[in-house]
């Protein structure tokens, strides 16, 4: 019984000091090196990183979205998100929204 409550006071100790992500983490230099007109959507993924999501647009466009979340498992350490409007013809157009908190 006293190895089952030792076991389970170190385990909770260390859920609070775990590393935790949420979205996908992602290279945010790497939107610097992208260009309006040039860079396909398919080319900025691959520099970027795995997105968490799409939002097509009426005139058949798309919003691509990266977001990371990193902490501890009580607290945040670090936020990241970029959004990149890209055409129908999956090229860039331009850099919507970036920010690293």
């Amino acid at each position: 019984m006293r190895f089952l409550l030792v076991t389970a006071v170190a385990l909770m100790a260390l859920a609070g000091c775990s590393h935790v992500v949420r979205g996908n983490e992602f290279n945010m230099a790497a939107a610097s090196a992208i260009r309006p007109g040039e860079t396909t959507k398919d080319e900025a993924i691959a520099a970027i990183g795995v997105p968490v999501g799409f939002v097509s647009t009426q005139n058949g466009g798309l919003l691509v979205r990266w977001e990371e979340t990193m902490g501890t498992g009580h607290r945040v350490g670090k936020t990241s998100s970029l959004a990149i409007l890209f055409d129908k013809n999956d090229k860039m157009v331009r850099i919507v929204s970036g920010s690293k908190i």
